[in-house]
């Protein structure tokens, strides 16, 4: 069984979930960050920060692989 791109594809894996939880923290304002989780602004603001993070994500892949 040929397996060259698992190595890179348990990389890419391991890169994106830690991307996508780190992303939370960095990319949020503090500001916001204070806010309840319910809160409008809160939600908003990861919302776009998950699409950000998705969207360079898939994007990478092709190039990636």
């Amino acid at each position: 069984m040929d397996r060259p791109q698992e190595p890179r594809t348990l990389l890419y894996d391991l890169t994106f979930s830690t991307t996508f939880v780190v992303s939370l923290y960095i990319f949020v304002p503090p500001s916001v960050r204070n806010l309840p989780r319910d809160d409008a602004r809160h939600i908003q603001w990861r919302g776009s920060v998950v699409l950000v993070v998705m969207f360079v994500s898939v994007g990478v892949y092709p190039w990636l692989f």
